[in-house]
């Protein structure tokens, strides 16, 4: 008696496949067992030793099992197959699973054996990426927490205190299109100092440390949205000028950034004339800052 566990449906056709005589060859499939699955398989190995000698056992990852006789009847695999069931307590017998007559249903069992292991495969891919999409969002989870999860080194005050007390302004801004950064940042880098992140991972801790006077805030960012951090940013500092940059000027987008708390919105493609007017109009970026 052979007994294979691994790769079962692959091995199983193989050994159709390869036999010369069909005549006196059976095959018994045993429908799937959930529940209690070495103690079944024990069940089955004993009674097919002692009802069917020779014969060779696949265990699929289903649950099903498929008996390969040697040379046997009719009469003794359904004996096999009866005393099997009683053993499993399945009632009625017929339960159990049916008889393959191999010199009339060769064909029939590996079209069912074929179509059995596309199905597993599609399972198999799914489950992968079902598995996969899974991980995604565990890390998609970890980093927001990650990018959410902050030390407060200082209250809304200081934050104020500090952005009133410096005698130039700071901008900020945080874009993940590199060619949007570069083209804000060479616009306002020649007459104002600006910080530039391409990512929300470091955005709450840099917003911290350096108070800005006004932070351009992408809405589309790929860890968090820009509404979602918007909102941190207010809960931090509640004075905080932030303008919210998108290429989706739609109203509905609008209306939630300025709901969020953003003073204003600027579309992509940016324009030099719409980011100095909100700089301007910016309350702690005083003339005499400027100049």
């Amino acid at each position: 008696m052979i007994i294979i566990d691994e790769m079962a449906g692959n091995k199983l056709i193989q050994a159709l496949n390869s036999l010369a005589d069909f005549e006196g060859r059976h095959c018994i499939r045993i429908y799937p067992i959930k529940e209690n699955i070495d103690l079944y398989s024990r069940i089955i190995i004993s009674k097919s030793q002692e009802y069917l000698p020779g014969t060779d056992l696949y265990f699929f990852d289903d649950g099903e099992t498929y008996l390969l006789t040697s040379m046997s009847s009719v009469k003794e695999c359904k004996k096999a197959m009866l005393e099997i069931a009683a053993a499993l307590k399945i009632y009625p017998a017929e339960h159990l699973g049916e008889l393959y007559n191999l010199s009339l249903q060769t064909g029939a069992l590996l079209m069912l054996l074929e179509k059995k292991l596309k199905f597993n495969r599609k399972e198999e891919v799914l489950a992968a990426k079902n598995q996969a999409q899974e991980q995604a969002a565990l890390l998609a989870a970890r980093k927001r927490n990650k990018i959410f999860d902050h030390n407060m080194r200082k209250d809304a005050a200081q934050i104020a205190t500090q952005r009133k007390m410096r005698s130039e302004p700071i901008l900020m801004i945080i874009e993940d299109d590199p060619f949007s950064l570069r083209l804000v940042e060479k616009v306002l880098q020649k007459q104002y100092s600006l910080t530039g992140l391409t990512s929300a991972e470091s955005a709450l801790s840099t917003y911290i440390d350096i108070a800005p006077d006004l932070l351009f805030l992408d809405i589309n960012l790929p860890d968090v949205t820009g509404h979602e951090l918007l909102e941190k940013i207010i809960a931090l500092d509640p004075t905080a000028y932030v303008v919210i940059l998108s290429g989706n000027a739609d109203r509905n987008n609008v209306m939630q950034a300025m709901k969020h708390g953003a003073v204003g919105f600027v579309a992509k493609p940016f324009s030099r004339e719409k980011l100095f007017q909100y700089i301007e109009r910016c309350p702690t970026i005083s003339k005499e800052k400027i100049q």
